[in-house]
């Protein structure tokens, strides 16, 4: 098995691959300020920020930085449509929560 070190020079030609997947074009640490609605009990809700220059197909790791209320339950994040990151919470709880707004840091790789 041969190993191709990768280099700052190697990364600005036009992306990098590892393994088999897809090119990996840039990769950025953006925060956005997301508001969810409030969620009701035993639901899952849905809330968008903005990441400019995201296209559906990148990829995408969230990481809140202020406290979420201790009750929500952070499903995930994904890019799905154009500059827009939507994060996936669940309310577990027998009442609605609205947690307000929160700054969520994320690592976007631009895949497309």
């Amino acid at each position: 098995m041969s190993y191709q070190r990768l280099t700052k020079a190697t990364a600005l030609l036009g992306g990098a691959n590892i393994g088999n997947g897809s090119d990996i074009l840039k990769v950025s640490s953006v925060s956005a300020a997301i508001n969810p609605a409030s969620i009701a009990a035993t639901t899952r809700g849905v809330a968008t920020g903005t990441i400019t220059g995201a296209a559906a197909g990148d990829f995408v790791i969230a990481e809140f930085q202020a406290s979420l209320n201790d009750d929500l339950v952070f499903e995930g994040a994904k890019i799905t449509a154009a500059n827009t990151v939507t994060i996936y919470l669940y309310n577990p709880t027998s009442g609605a929560i609205d947690d307000g707004s929160l700054t969520w840091k994320f690592l976007w790789f631009d895949l497309t």
